[in-house]
């Protein structure tokens, strides 16, 4: 006779409390953008274009403003390791409401130790004012970002597909060209990125881990709260963020279609057309979305593959990744 198995009482004694979580992250976020508001790491000549962002960098003097940006970095780091969801203590409740919270403190200040928003901008200047960034290079039709463009990058083409392209255009016509504020701007994209991520891994992850309660926990940990995530793509207001909420969002579509019940025609349309359209959305706001086609086409066989010797596996995702990749380049 078997004795029965219990599973584990959570222990709510070792969660750290929502609201001081909040407040350590948002304070951390603090200090990272003050000490990233210092003209020091400006990139115009005569330090940041707005009066207020000036004043508030140049109040925290060399070398306190690189302490603050480390310490806040550490701090937010411990944090994120504290939440971490594991047997006995449930993950972090409300988690996008936390991380917006963590992310107030930087929707105001500059980039985060990156200069690609600014290239962003002035690329947009560029289309805008009828001239071709591929063909003329960064900095090249003068106007209000030309001198905060990296002198490594002045004068070169850039690599940004066309519909990068489009979303920075909107950007900086949305914002009036501001020589500061269409930078920071630049943040919109990055947080429509993020949302994506945190609307679309938990159930991606409960998909792939059904026997695992704490997966949507732990990706949503892993993948939302991360402190790469909050200051590279929202602080740094990186293009990466957009993409790669795209791509989760064709990977939860095939999850979608994999867990309801639609009937096999829409189940198909799903999975053959709107997957793969949405990473070859993906691919046009950024090249690397196009590695989602092995995600899309494995998903829907990862059990069935599990289950075939190596040399069955690669030609079944073979196939089916390059009808994926068809569809999704013809976008």
């Amino acid at each position: 006779m078997s004795a029965a198995v219990t599973e584990p009482t959570p222990d709510a004694r070792g969660t750290l409390p929502w609201g001081l979580a909040a407040g350590l992250g948002a304070l951390a976020s603090a200090l990272v953008a003050w000490g990233s508001a210092h003209p020091e790491f400006a990139f115009h000549p005569d330090g940041w274009l707005d009066p207020v962002v000036m004043a508030i960098g140049t109040a925290l003097p060399m070398p306190l403003n690189r302490v603050a940006v480390v310490l806040g970095a550490v701090v937010l780091a411990v944090l994120w390791w504290r939440l971490r969801p594991r047997a006995g203590r449930p993950p972090v409740g409300r988690p996008g409401w936390l991380l917006a919270v963590w992310a107030l403190p930087l929707l105001w200040s500059p980039p985060t130790l990156s200069a690609d928003a600014v290239l962003y901008a002035d690329s947009g200047w560029i289309e805008n004012a009828g001239g071709s960034v591929y063909a003329e290079g960064l900095g090249s039709a003068g106007g209000p970002f030309a001198d905060s463009v990296d002198p490594l990058w002045r004068g070169s083409g850039v690599a940004y597909p066309p519909l990068s392209l489009l979303v920075n255009q909107a950007i900086v016509a949305l914002t009036g060209a501001d020589d500061y504020w269409s930078v920071v701007a630049m943040r919109l994209p990055a947080i429509l990125g993020v949302v994506l991520i945190g609307l679309t891994l938990p159930r991606i992850a409960a998909h792939l881990s059904p026997t695992d309660p704490l997966a949507p926990g732990r990706a949503t940990w892993w993948g939302l709260l991360n402190p790469l995530l909050l200051v590279h793509f929202i602080g740094g207001a990186h293009n990466d963020a957009l993409m790669a909420g795209v791509s989760l969002l064709a990977v939860y579509v095939v999850v979608v279609a994999l867990e309801t019940p639609l009937g096999g025609a829409r189940s198909r349309l799903l999975v053959w057309v709107v997957a793969p359209v949405l990473v070859g959305v993906a691919m046009a706001l950024k090249q690397q979305g196009g590695l989602t086609v092995l995600a899309v086409a494995g998903v829907p066989l990862l059990f069935r593959l599990r289950e075939l010797p190596l040399a069955r596996r690669l030609w079944v995702l073979g196939l089916r990744t390059a009808g994926v990749t068809a569809i999704a380049v013809a976008v």
